[in-house]
């Protein structure tokens, strides 16, 4: 799994769609995917250990968790958690704006969608949580940080994270910890 997390605006999705387009070049069988708001009886463990898949690019995941439903992860679960993702030859990658004045600008400009933002001043705490994720990523299992104040990350970011996943995932099925990934049709997907 290649995680992308992050407050709303700052380019999730379309970063993670260029990853996917550059991990599929690289011959890793990727697709996005996203992760929306947790239903009612979500369990902030199980639930996400259920939604795992090695080769998914992963629009949010389990660090949302501790930003919106701060209490639903505690630290005991997530280093659970990161210990499997790690396993799975897994990375998480946060995506945040350290220049408040400039997001708060973005978050502006944004045309409002019927029930689906936050209002700004959460939305402006949302990212001051991840910027301080992004501070401590070791704790976190956080393996790159992304500040996306004054560029955004293009080809040569995607390109170094993508040639990192496909290392984590190659040493995952040496080790046996991921089956070889396979076409439907069963034959085994070349990753070399």
């Amino acid at each position: 799994m290649l995680i992308l997390e992050g407050p709303d605006h700052v380019g999730k999705t379309t970063f993670a769609k260029l990853l996917v387009s550059f991990a599929v070049d690289a011959g890793i069988p990727a697709y996005y995917a996203h992760m929306t708001r947790p239903p009612k009886g979500f369990d902030f463990y199980s639930h996400y250990v259920d939604r795992m898949s090695a080769f998914a690019v992963q629009d949010r995941f389990h660090l949302g968790a501790r930003v919106y439903h701060s209490n639903e992860l505690p630290d005991e679960r997530l280093r659970m958690l990161n210990a499997r993702l790690t396993l799975m030859g897994s990375m998480t990658v946060v995506m945040f704006q350290d220049n408040e004045a400039e997001y708060e600008c973005r978050l502006r400009e944004q045309p409002k969608i019927e029930g689906e933002m936050f209002p700004i001043a959460r939305l402006m705490e949302v990212n001051r949580i991840f910027g301080a994720i992004a501070k401590n990523p070791s704790f976190h299992g956080v393996d790159e940080v992304l500040d996306v104040s004054f560029y955004f990350p293009g080809a040569v970011h995607a390109q170094r994270i993508v040639r990192e996943w496909k290392k984590r995932l190659d040493a995952a099925i040496e080790c046996r910890e991921l089956p070889e990934p396979t076409h439907r049709d069963g034959r085994r997907w070349r990753m070399g």
